[in-house]
């Protein structure tokens, strides 16, 4: 099958962007969005945004980010400048509204203890036709170190939090593990 490497997203509030496909890997430096690819690992939210610009793109925001996974605009319902504390707006995770154990590389998976190829789980799509949004990697998202998040939790996290709209811990924007990754946009 063939799948472009960017996905246009077109928002109901008239709205748009370019979001990648799959995850990221990494090809000298630069962030590549392939099917079938190895994820990049260990990055910081400074090491991906130093890749999503040497590919000519940018960091996703968090508003595109849970957009593209939940199916709709989020809304910050509480005022508070964060939008994965507030109530869903569309759904819960890229495919549906309950988890599917089948369908994306999370909480099923803890004693692998490593991700896998970018959409080697071929029912792990948004409506959007982006890959991967939930479980594999948490990805980071946020256009400065001060808004960095993760989103999306990785291969051992559990349904309750490898959702659309759920933040993952992290220690600030230079922190790196086996499970953060990233993807771009522009």
């Amino acid at each position: 099958e063939d799948v472009p490497p960017m996905q246009r997203i077109e928002l109901a509030d008239g709205t748009s962007f370019e979001m990648d496909t799959f995850e990221a890997a990494l090809e000298n430096g630069k962030a590549v969005s392939g099917k079938h690819l190895i994820p990049g690992t260990r990055m910081s939210w400074f090491a991906a945004k130093d890749a999503c610009e040497a590919a000519g793109k940018r960091m996703c925001t968090e508003r595109e980010w849970i957009a593209a996974c939940q199916g709709e605009v989020p809304v910050d319902d509480d005022a508070d400048g964060e939008l994965a504390d507030d109530l869903i707006e569309g759904t819960s995770y890229p495919y549906g509204d309950y988890h599917d154990p089948r369908r994306c590389w999370d909480a099923r998976n803890h004693d692998t203890e490593r991700p896998v190829y970018t959409g080697e789980m071929p029912g792990c799509v948004s409506k959007h036709g982006v890959y991967d949004l939930t479980g594999n990697m948490e990805e980071w998202v946020g256009t400065t170190p001060e808004n960095a998040v993760l989103l999306g939790g990785a291969y051992d996290t559990d349904k309750d939090h490898a959702r659309c709209y759920r933040r993952n811990t992290t220690f600030g924007a230079g922190y790196a593990s086996l499970r953060t990754g990233f993807r771009c946009c522009r």
